[in-house]
């Protein structure tokens, strides 16, 4: 069960792994798109000043657009990954010896009102607030609270 449990371990840090490396493929991309439109622009208002009217040269066009598909190709990466949603419905501090007693049928109480709302967590980072709710015999979270969108990109990749 603890080698399962190192395996799932693994797992999220290869997948929070390569989601930062992806995301900081994606920064270092939109970097470089910004500065070849900057060059772009340089390069049109020295031509409008010269009264001199060419197209711009095709090489560039092209790899403008080579860097916009890339983009789009990352970002269609990044949106596919697949991340954890946690729903922290409360938490405890014990001393270990108290952890040591617990066993099948313990039961742990904790200091928040049944009907409170709960944490809606991302990458350990909280995203928004909601309600249990019971849908059949499943569980399920109605959301009455949600951050930015900036703000959950953030706590994806744990950018500021």
């Amino acid at each position: 069960m603890a080698e399962d449990q190192d395996n799932l371990d693994q797992t999220a840090e290869d997948e929070d792994a390569e989601t930062e490396r992806a995301m900081q493929e994606m920064i270092q991309q939109a970097k470089e798109q910004e500065a070849l439109e900057a060059e772009q622009a340089a390069q049109q208002a020295s031509q409008q000043t010269a009264q001199a009217v060419e197209p711009a040269p095709a090489p560039a066009a092209d790899q403008a657009n080579m860097l916009l598909e890339a983009q789009g190709d990352h970002l269609d990466r990044i949106l596919a990954m697949r991340v954890p949603v946690i729903v922290k419905i409360a938490e405890k501090n014990m001393t270990i010896s108290n952890v040591l007693k617990l066993n099948l049928g313990s039961v742990i109480t904790f200091d928040k009102d049944a009907y409170q709302h709960v944490d809606l967590m991302v990458n350990n980072s909280t995203i928004g607030l909601g309600q249990p709710v019971k849908i059949g015999e499943k569980f399920g979270l109605r959301i009455t609270q949600i951050g930015e969108i900036e703000d959950m990109i953030k706590s994806l990749g744990g950018f500021d």
